[in-house]
């Protein structure tokens, strides 16, 4: 009865540790599922990101080409409204150089302008030829980052594999320990059936260890319960993936302490039971020594049943000496084995850490794979966008090559037009001054012959007044001669 209800409890840790590791093993099936939807997002978001960002520097490039083809166009209607007529006035000469002038300023911005754009090009070049060699550097990296994560994988693998190893030989060793109990168990009920006082004890026994196992149930209930509120937590809490396998790995550690604790407690009460037992043993030869002694004192009296009654003490002492020395022996088997199963289980939870290590290692070498596959993926769609606008610059670039080509032909024309205007402005100016030094010379000839005839005028002016004069004098004369006469 005890071996059937002990056998159970043994195995029962084990399949909590297996269903502990079957949770973990779906919790971060789980994380790396979550993880990388999250990546997923974070890539369309940043992928729409860099989207509106491009989109936004093209809206510039273009508003900017479009300010200086209108540039372009008010230039131009200015060179065609610049063309002098053949007989213009100096002062609108004046205003058409003025305006050639600012023409040529203009002419001037636009080149620099191009040589500006020609200079961006060049470091767009540049730029996307060193994104292209980061972007060897992170591909050669992240080679090298599967690399790591293939031997961390090997090494995950191997870990996996000794740690299997060590939980079978933690099974045998429990295995052989259970034999083990169920050789002394075996041995100590042939015994039992001559003690009949040993039956309570036993019972008392039995019923401790089916309370131990009934504990041994419970806290299996209890982890199976602590499991699944463990899988309820990591389904709901995907925003908090970190923060929750953290908590999943510290519970499941817990657990298995508990557990650890509680196989050390049914160890501890398996040991006791053995002690009582070996306790019970020694209270049993004690009694057969007694009934030895008292068969002794018998003897004097019943020789023949002495005698039979001696050869049975002596057949039973020899074979309690047996028992006994199997009893010790199992004893010591037991304390190795459980040495051992102490060594196996140290090693086994030094394994454990390792594997631990080793996924963190496994999940911060994926983190960096994925950074450097996102890196990557950045890279190629920057240079994809770089080579759009290399080749929608090197087509304005033309466009503006074409565009200063008209205007250095205009200008061209505009300055044959100009010094011919020149020309006939000097001309005219000749002519002009021509006309005026001729005008002057008639004038300063009318002017002497008016200052002749002004002279003229007032000698002829002088001699009427002088004759005027004289006459006046006459009349004078002549009416103070008639005044006197009678």
């Amino acid at each position: 009865m005890k071996t059937k209800d002990k056998t159970p409890t043994r195995a029962e840790p084990e399949a909590v540790s297996q269903q502990a590791s079957a949770a973990l093993s779906d919790a971060l099936a789980s994380f790396a599922t979550q993880l990388q939807q999250q990546q997923q997002l974070w890539l369309q978001q940043m992928q729409t990101a860099l989207d509106a960002q491009w989109q936004q520097r093209l809206i510039a490039h273009e508003q900017a080409y479009q300010k200086l083809y209108k540039d372009w166009q008010q230039s131009r209607q200015q060179l065609e409204l610049a063309v002098p007529a053949p007989a213009a006035d100096p002062r609108l000469l004046q205003e058409q150089e003025r305006q050639n002038q600012q023409l040529r300023q203009r002419l001037q911005q636009l080149e620099a302008q191009l040589a500006g754009l020609q200079q961006q090009q060049a470091s767009a070049v540049e730029q996307h030829a060193s994104e292209q060699q980061m972007a060897g550097q992170f591909q050669q990296q992240l080679a090298e980052l599967q690399q790591a994560m293939q031997v961390q994988q090997e090494a995950l693998t191997v870990a996996d594999t000794a740690y299997a190893a060590e939980r079978q030989k933690v099974a045998e060793l429990e295995q052989q320990l259970a034999a083990a109990s169920v050789g002394t168990a075996s041995t100590l009920s042939a015994e039992q059936q001559k003690v009949t006082e040993l039956q309570q004890q036993l019972a008392q026994t039995t019923a401790q260890l089916q309370q131990h196992e009934q504990q041994a149930a419970k806290a299996r209930v209890e982890a199976e319960q602590k499991l699944a509120a463990l899988s309820e937590q990591l389904q709901q809490r995907e925003q908090q993936v970190t923060a929750t396998q953290a908590d999943a790995e510290q519970k499941l550690v817990e657990l298995t302490e508990q557990l650890q604790q509680r196989e050390q407690q049914a160890v501890a009460a398996q040991a006791g039971a053995e002690q009582k037992l070996a306790e019970l043993t020694e209270q049993l030869q004690q009694r057969e020594q007694q009934a030895a002694a008292a068969q002794a004192e018998a003897e004097q009296k019943l020789t023949e049943l002495t005698e039979q009654l001696q050869q049975h003490k002596q057949q039973a002492a020899a074979a309690v000496a047996a028992e006994q020395q199997k009893a010790d022996e199992l004893a010591a088997q037991g304390a190795s084995l459980q040495q051992q199963l102490e060594l196996v289980q140290a090693e086994f939870e030094s394994q454990r850490q390792q594997i631990q290590q080793l996924t963190e290692q496994q999940t911060e070498l994926g983190q960096k794979l994925q950074f450097k596959q996102q890196m990557y993926l950045q890279l190629q769609e920057e240079n994809q966008v770089l080579n759009q606008q290399q080749s929608e610059q090197l087509a304005q670039l033309q466009q503006l090559a074409a565009s200063e080509q008209q205007l250095r032909e205009q200008l061209e024309r505009q300055d044959l037009l100009l010094q011919q205007a020149r020309l006939r402005l000097e001309v005219t100016v000749e002519k002009q001054q021509l006309e005026a030094d001729q005008a002057r010379e008639t004038i300063r000839v009318l002017r002497q012959e008016l200052a002749k005839g002004q002279e003229e005028h007032q000698a002829t002016l002088s001699d009427l007044q002088s004759r005027l004069t004289e006459y006046k004098l006459k009349f004078e004369y002549a009416q103070r001669q008639l005044s006197t006469m009678p």
